[in-house]
């Protein structure tokens, strides 16, 4: 929930991650699955600056506002009941 527009390289794929495991900053490099659904993302939310992960209003407006690490989990445990994961 801490990653920021900035800390995304669309260039290189390359996702820093500045307060990780142990509060240590690492480069991590996101998969190609994953680079599509970010950039994906991104054109529709923007390159302003801010939050990556950004909430969407009932009408489909994004909200460029952080969000929490609780309501993160809310979402993808709702997308993987939608889904059939357990």
């Amino acid at each position: 929930v801490d990653l920021e527009v900035g800390d995304f390289s669309p260039e290189t794929g390359e996702l820093r991650v500045r307060r990780g495991k142990g509060r240590k900053a690492r480069v991590a490099h996101v998969s190609p699955g994953c680079r599509g659904a970010l950039d994906e993302w991104l054109g529709l939310r923007g390159d302003a600056p801010g939050p990556i992960l950004c909430p969407v209003r009932k009408g489909g407006a994004i909200d460029v506002r952080r969000m929490t690490d609780h309501a993160v989990f809310l979402a993808c445990r709702r997308r993987a009941l939608q889904a059939g994961i357990k």
